[in-house]
């Protein structure tokens, strides 16, 4: 199920991170005053992320590490299946007004940043 929600996900957001659900994430402390306000706290987290970080032009570095599954997976397909679906078309549909909150936020910043210089 994690291959084709990653598969879903490269196509939907036209990105091109293999696994985005790993749970090993680092970031930059700067990553999310650069990004601002995250709307999910769950499974959507880290597409959200990668996303808003993609989106305003930071680089994700996928790093391979090994990894070992437990036995007994909490995964119920048809529940899981639909909630996955709802939100990565919740994301999808916010995407249009994040870049139109990044653009205006660039513009701001560019504006504090001349008038420094």
């Amino acid at each position: 199920m994690r291959r084709v929600f990653n598969r879903i996900v490269r196509l939907l957001f036209d990105i091109d991170v293999h696994d985005t659900q790993c749970g090993v994430k680092g970031f930059k402390r700067e990553v999310f005053s650069i990004i601002g306000p995250i709307q999910f706290s769950s499974f959507f987290f880290d597409v959200e992320v990668i996303v808003k970080a993609l989106t305003c032009g930071l680089r994700v570095k996928e790093i391979p590490i090994y990894w070992s599954s437990k036995a007994g997976s909490k995964v119920r397909v048809l529940r899981d299946a639909v909630l996955m679906f709802n939100g990565l078309m919740n994301i999808r549909i916010s995407l249009p007004k994040y870049r139109e909150y990044i653009a205006k936020r660039m513009k701001h910043l560019e504006k504090r940043y001349y008038s420094y210089n």
